[in-house]
C-alpha cells in the first residue's frame, strides 16, 4: 500500500506539472497491475516484448472509469493480500467478458 501511494503521488505530481510519466519494469508488465496503474493515471507502459500481447489485451477490454473506481477502492485498502485478490478478481472478470 505504501508503494502504491508513492506511485499515485508521482503520477499525480507529473500530471500537475504537465510532465510525461511512464513506468518500465516488472510492475508495468504484470497483468495484475495494469488496470490499477491506468486507474491511477498512468498512460505509458514500457514492458518486455513477451508481455506486450497480454497487456494490450487487458487494455482493450477495460474501461477507464472502471479502472478509476478500482484505483479509488485500492487507495482505501491497507492489506496487500486483499488488494492483490481484488486486482486478480477484477482482471479475471474483465478478461472473461470478451
Amino acid at each position: 500500500p505504501a508503494v502504491l501511494a508513492l506511485l499515485r503521488n508521482i503520477i499525480n505530481a507529473a500530471d500537475q506539472a504537465h510532465i510525461p510519466c511512464d513506468m518500465c519494469g516488472e510492475m508495468a508488465g504484470d497483468p495484475i497491475y495494469a488496470a490499477l496503474l491506468i486507474g491511477m493515471g498512468l498512460t505509458e507502459f514500457s514492458v518486455s516484448p513477451p508481455a506486450i500481447p497480454e497487456i494490450k489485451k487487458i487494455i482493450r477490454n477495460i474501461r477507464y472509469d472502471d479502472c478509476k473506481k478500482l484505483a479509488d477502492t485500492v487507495k482505501e485498502m491497507s492489506d496487500i493480500s486483499a488488494i492483490y485478490e481484488l486486482l486478480r478478481s477484477y482482471l479475471n472478470k474483465h478478461l472473461l467478458r470478451q
